[in-house]
């Protein structure tokens, strides 16, 4: 009797494992179906402007960009490798999409010369002030989205600052930013650019979102978006290792160094002028 019982028991429990797991993967599946089908529509139907005001509305909120502590906690272990590597010879270096100043922080720790460029006039702000109150000298500036500063001062390394390349929209917009860095560096001068990378399985989610995004083009008779591009808390496109290298070759530079470990980046030296 006992034993029947206990083998009952033991029936009902790998039942309810059974629901209780087939419940949880189908609810999953549905969650996944449902922000495929809201980023895929949402890509479709806002403007460029109005995706950059959401990366704006994100940045503005930050509870870590705007604090002084994380700001100080200098660069990222893979960061500091790329500067010991490839930044050696470097004096003066431009850092463009400076946030709130932990990279500029970081470079000024180093003795190099820094000049920061911020598209969200708040991030602006707290950086200069962090960057005085921290005793350090560092121009920190305003310069419009996707863009370089227009002025004509030449760098010995630019570096963007951390994943800034994964906001700037459409390729011929990335390669037009990668010009206008080209136009303030000499000839190999190196450029350090940060991204998400697209593995097998961002790969995989990132061409279902295109083909929804797809779907909804034909019905509101807008232009499909680029597979990679991402739209959650904040915009995004995640890169292959080839369409960085072709955006770099197009622009007049050469890869000396990418890496997909601890977070997408790579090295590039400028090897021609683009006029």
């Amino acid at each position: 009797m006992k034993t029947n019982t206990f083998s009952l028991f033991i029936s009902f429990y790998l039942c309810g494992y059974k629901i209780h797991t087939k419940t949880v993967n189908l609810i999953v599946k549905l969650l996944t179906y449902t922000q495929l089908i809201s980023e895929g529509f949402w890509l479709t139907i806002l403007s460029e402007k109005a995706v950059m005001g959401i990366d704006n509305y994100h940045y503005n909120r930050s509870t870590r960009y705007f604090n002084e502590d994380y700001n100080r906690s200098l660069l990222n272990e893979w960061e500091a490798d790329m500067v010991n590597r490839f930044f050696v010879k470097c004096k003066k270096i431009m850092v463009l999409a400076s946030g709130g100043g932990r990279e500029v922080y970081a470079l000024l720790k180093k003795d190099f010369e820094v000049d920061g460029f911020e598209c969200n006039k708040n991030l602006v702000k707290f950086s200069q002030d962090f960057i005085k109150k921290e005793g350090l000298n560092s121009t920190i500036e305003y310069v419009s989205p996707n863009h370089c500063p227009n002025h004509n001062r030449i760098y010995d390394g630019i570096i963007l600052g951390w994943g800034a390349y994964n906001h700037v929209k459409g390729k011929n917009n990335r390669i037009n930013l990668l010009k206008e860095i080209n136009s303030h560096m000499e000839i190999d001068s190196p450029l350090l650019l940060s991204y998400w990378f697209s593995n097998e399985n961002a790969d995989s989610y990132c061409t279902k979102i295109a083909k929804v995004n797809h779907f909804f083009c034909k019905i509101f008779f807008t232009k499909p978006i680029e597979k990679g591009d991402r739209l959650t808390i904040l915009s995004g496109h995640f890169f292959t290792l080839q369409e960085v290298n072709e955006e770099l070759s197009q622009a007049g530079f050469s890869v000396v160094y990418e890496s997909c470990q601890h977070y997408g980046h790579t090295v590039a030296h400028k090897v021609k002028n683009i006029v």
